[in-house]
């Protein structure tokens, strides 16, 4: 990266992530093992792992997911590094497939902290507000999407389970090609077991980006067995 004002945002981020790394050694998180700077340049050099989980999808030709226990076996790795990460107060608010690193072996390592947040016991208390426009659109939990000004932990714990259905189906979870597109998808998967918190509803009836829609009410969707998550875990 170019170590210019003119990329202050990239340095200001790329600093972070580095600060952040530094915080978090553990098993199941990438290894940061050198910083330096060159010729006005800042370098940032990391251990080498062969591929991603999304490689790992995309390899499989009839695109039918991986084996249940060994999508268990990442899924585990990855919950032990979240946990790590939310024990340090640390957000890191884009899990995606691309963003999971195998090893030949099968160890997961979480990588890509450029979007990863810290919160602070005075940001909780005072519910101070983030960024709305972080993680991957498919993996954004209803929080992200409908706009609010603060989330919490809770956001990567959604996107996991994303992942997790991704892992066994082959196919990602919800493909919305906008923010309301995505709630709708989500509201629907969930119609009659779960309902989008009146709060989140309050948001979103807000936010000046959804003025000319609306949401469907929870009681107003059919329930259809093929299309809830039940249906689509019903193999395991």
């Amino acid at each position: 990266m170019t170590d210019s004002s003119s990329l202050a945002q990239v340095r200001k981020t790329a600093l972070r992530e580095i600060r952040i790394l530094k915080q978090l050694k553990h098993d199941h998180i990438v290894d940061l093992l050198e910083v330096f700077r060159e010729d006005n340049r800042i370098f940032l050099v990391f251990e080498q792992l062969d591929r991603t989980i999304l490689d790992e999808l995309q390899g499989r030709n009839d695109y039918s997911g991986i084996e249940p226990l060994e999508a268990k076996k990442i899924i585990w790795q990855m919950l032990k590094a979240c946990d790590f990460m939310h024990s340090h107060n640390i957000v890191h608010r884009d899990f995606k497939p691309e963003n999971m690193l195998l090893s030949r072996n099968g160890v997961l390592k979480i990588c890509d902290f450029g979007f990863a947040r810290q919160l602070t016991k005075e940001n909780i208390r005072d519910q101070v507000p983030l960024t709305e426009y972080v993680s991957t659109r498919w993996y954004r939990a209803p929080e992200l999407l409908v706009g609010a000004p603060f989330y919490m932990h809770a956001v990567d714990v959604w996107a996991i389970g994303c992942i997790f259905v991704e892992l066994v189906t082959g196919s990602a979870l919800f493909t919305g090609d906008s923010d309301f597109e995505m709630l709708k998808l989500i509201i629907q998967m969930f119609s009659g077991s779960e309902r989008l918190p009146d709060e989140l509803r309050q948001i979103f009836e807000r936010n000046n980006l959804f003025k000319n829609v609306s949401l469907p009410k929870d009681d107003s969707i059919e329930y259809n067995y093929e299309q809830t998550l039940e249906h689509k875990l019903a193999f395991l």
